[in-house]
């Protein structure tokens, strides 16, 4: 099932996968990083605007962002969302260790 490279130190995952859009794709890719248990890996998920609900209740936002948004998984939008409601993560930056 692919290669087995133990020395992949980052994995960058572009966007929401088309096809499952699941959380068990994302953790997958991330899973090609630091395979080799001596090393440290950092994996990133770069995501379209639209992928994230609106930083403050009521705002405005395109309808095509809530159709998109909406064809995630669910446990995939609770992920990308985690500090929606936070208002000490409303910078959109969001790290987890």
């Amino acid at each position: 099932m692919g290669c087995n490279v133990p020395d992949i130190k980052h994995t960058v995952v572009f966007g929401v996968p088309k096809f499952p859009k699941s959380l068990s794709v994302i953790v997958q890719r991330w899973g090609r990083t630091a395979r080799d248990r001596t090393i440290t890996g950092t994996c990133q998920l770069l995501l379209p605007e639209w992928a994230f609900r609106p930083k403050l209740r009521g705002t405005k936002e395109p309808k095509n962002h809530i159709k998109q948004r909406g064809s995630i998984q669910q446990a995939l939008e609770k992920f990308i969302n985690v500090h929606a409601d936070d208002p000490q993560h409303r910078d959109g930056k969001f790290v987890l260790s």
